[in-house]
């Protein structure tokens, strides 16, 4: 009984000593100075259930309460539906934020590559489906703000996005994406001034929040 229990002692100290290790190599390190920048931004994309609309107003006010602005990336579609159902309140509480633009109906089919894929550069531009002006001056009727920036449902990308924005006078594109951004760093776009935070950037740390 002795031995095993010895045995048992000698496993846990093996797994324990390098945490020790490492703890105390940790609290040695000073810390490296320089700034340390959040963006917190929130795809509000559910426009079927009513309860999101509360996840939403809960999120925003609790933000506000902690004098933190966010940036809620709102869909057309979503927008529209807050309208309809009168929820004046959620509307308000999203108004204290930034407010982007993500898309008209996020996936319903055709999305924004599907629609442009079968467009060439100039009859796609005008005619973009995904990213549409009516959509966009439908958010800024309702929040009463220009949205500040875009960012594509999914993967659902499409060059013609850029100049679209850029003529509408909206230069962040804000997304995270294996396909958006330059050498895995924020980056700005020739001729158009529009900038996008790629996934996993460099010295950078993805979150994924549930607004439920």
């Amino acid at each position: 009984m002795q031995v095993k229990r010895l045995a048992y002692l000698s496993r846990v100290i093996c797994m324990l000593l390098p945490l020790a290790l490492i703890c105390t190599d940790a609290i040695g390190q000073r810390p490296t100075p320089g700034k340390v920048y959040v963006v917190l931004w929130f795809d509000t994309e559910d426009y079927v259930l009513p309860e999101s609309d509360d996840a939403a107003k809960r999120l925003a006010t609790f933000l506000t309460e902690q004098g933190i602005q966010a940036t809620f990336k709102i869909v057309g579609e979503k927008a529209r539906t807050l309208e309809r159902r009168h929820r004046t309140d959620v509307i308000a509480a999203l108004q204290k934020h930034a407010i982007g633009y993500h898309a008209n109906t996020h996936s319903q089919h055709p999305t924004p590559a599907e629609y442009e894929s079968l467009l060439n550069w100039e009859l796609a531009r005008p005619n973009s489906r995904g990213v549409s002006a009516l959509a966009m001056t439908t958010c800024k009727r309702i929040f009463k703000q220009k949205p500040c920036c875009y960012g594509q449902p999914g993967n659902s990308w499409a060059p013609q996005a850029f100049p679209s924005l850029a003529s509408w006078g909206v230069g962040l594109y804000l997304d995270e994406a294996a396909h958006v951004g330059l050498n895995a760093n924020p980056s700005i776009t020739a001729g158009y001034s529009i900038s996008s935070i790629p996934k996993r950037a460099r010295n950078s740390v993805p979150m994924t929040m549930d607004q439920h």
